[in-house]
């Protein structure tokens, strides 16, 4: 079983990490999420919160945007990243609980792979 954490604002990931004031922790197993609480946080104590995620064993954080900083203090923790994600926690749980690329589904607008083959596309577009 793997603990995963997804920051929440209402039922979607937060847009920001650091707007962000809940998580979203989740149980996956065999493909599925099997259990699912909040937490409330400050991410402006961001090595409170890598102090916690590691105590309740969180392996893995799902987030929006997020600062150079966070990123640095996060991954320091022994915690992987999974950034500039989009969409409602119920879908990305999901998505991630079956093993599917989260940036290729859930990239923010503007962001990731999205952004990189649209940029193709038109500078083919105008070329031709």
């Amino acid at each position: 079983m793997t603990t995963v954490a997804l920051t929440a604002w209402g039922n979607r990931i937060s847009p920001v990490f650091e707007a962000a004031r809940k998580l979203c922790l989740v149980e996956v197993e065999d493909g599925k999420v099997q259990n699912r609480r909040y937490e409330s946080f400050d991410p402006g104590r961001c090595q409170s919160l890598v102090d916690h995620l590691q105590g309740i064993g969180v392996r893995v954080l799902i987030c929006g945007a997020v600062t150079e900083s966070s990123v640095f203090c996060i991954q320091s923790g022994g915690i992987e990243l999974i950034s500039f994600v989009s969409g409602t926690i119920e879908e990305v749980a999901a998505a991630y609980a079956r093993g599917l690329h989260l940036a290729r589904m859930f990239s923010m607008p503007g962001c990731g792979t999205r952004q990189r083959r649209r940029g193709r596309r038109r500078r083919t577009g105008l070329k031709g």
